[in-house]
């Protein structure tokens, strides 16, 4: 089955973001963050395809769950989480067919 572009540019950012500790580094540093939920962040993306799909989902929810109101960029990085696991696009990443 063929990606979609959305697809297809989500997968790009994922890898992006989990292969750039230099990103995480700078983000860390610069920004003021809870760092239970940053550490919990940083989990998901290394683990993204090697995790089961339940354990995922529960990870993106327990990050949601600890999202602040103002807080725009992780509340954004929840909603695109939350929609690959919905979408199906985890359980592709971890050889699940829906």
């Amino acid at each position: 089955m063929k990606n979609t572009k959305k697809e297809s540019n989500a997968e790009e950012m994922l890898e992006i973001l989990q292969s750039s500790e230099i990103l995480m580094e700078y983000i860390w540093k610069n920004y003021k963050f809870d760092e239970r939920r940053f550490l919990l962040l940083q989990d998901i993306f290394r683990q993204m395809e090697n995790k089961r799909q339940d354990e995922l989902v529960r990870q993106i929810y327990l990050y949601g769950s600890m999202v602040k109101e103002q807080d725009l960029v992780a509340r954004q990085l929840f909603l695109w989480m939350a929609a690959m696991a919905d979408d199906g696009t985890l359980a592709k990443t971890n050889g699940i067919e829906r």
